[in-house]
């Protein structure tokens, strides 16, 4: 912007020059001196136009210079070499067949978990005898009384003369689909219970509240 400015105003400088020059060239070529300017609207005086070319040379721009790909330090690969594997696995042939033999640990078994085990094979007895009354009969009994004396002499106890607990659930009951449970509890220790559930057919023994 101040290189344009000052070049407009040198243009204008030289515009005021010519025009001097040229009114001293004619008024000497005239009368040798300066002539008043008429002011009759009748003479035209020519109105000289200048016209100035300004050129601007565009900065340069610094040209980028590209590095070829072929002049790029090249990359060290490394050359993996695969490890071989096995194609098949050796097949062993044992020489003789050899049958596991249980080792008696040593230790008695716990009196809680013999007096559990015996518990559970005569509530097993109790069982049967219940199947087969209902078998028989087409349904189930509604206490253990009525085994007796056909399908069991006498209600048996477990080994440490506790008694069997049964209930039966009616089939118009919420609880119908368990059908019965028989329980016991141990003496051994406080607040053990065993229950045979008919419907999944399985005894659990846990800690019962007291």
């Amino acid at each position: 912007m101040n290189f344009m400015r000052k070049g407009l105003d040198l243009l204008l400088i030289l515009i005021l020059l010519i025009a001097s020059a040229a009114a001293v060239f004619f008024g000497m070529r005239n009368g040798g001196g300066l002539q008043p300017v008429p002011t009759s609207t009748s003479t035209a005086t020519p109105t000289i136009f200048l016209t100035a070319t300004i050129t601007f040379t565009p900065t340069k721009t610094p040209t980028p210079t590209l590095i070829p790909a072929s002049a790029a330090v090249p990359t060290q690969t490394s050359t993996l070499t695969p490890i071989p594997t096995a194609t098949s696995s050796p097949t062993l042939t044992p020489t003789s067949t050899l049958t596991p033999t249980a080792t008696p640990t040593g230790d008695p078994p716990s009196p809680l978990s013999q007096e559990i085990k015996e518990g559970i094979a005569r509530g097993n007895e109790i069982v049967k005898a219940i199947e087969a009354y209902h078998a028989a009969i087409g349904i189930y009994p509604p206490t253990l009384n009525e085994l007796m004396p056909v399908y069991l002499k006498e209600i048996p106890l477990t080994s440490t003369g506790q008694p069997y607990f049964y209930r039966w659930f009616d089939p118009s009951s919420p609880m119908a689909s368990e059908v019965y449970w028989l329980e016991f509890r141990a003496a051994d220790q406080a607040h053990v219970v065993c229950t045979y559930m008919r419907r999944i057919d399985y005894w659990d023994c846990n800690y019962d509240s007291p």
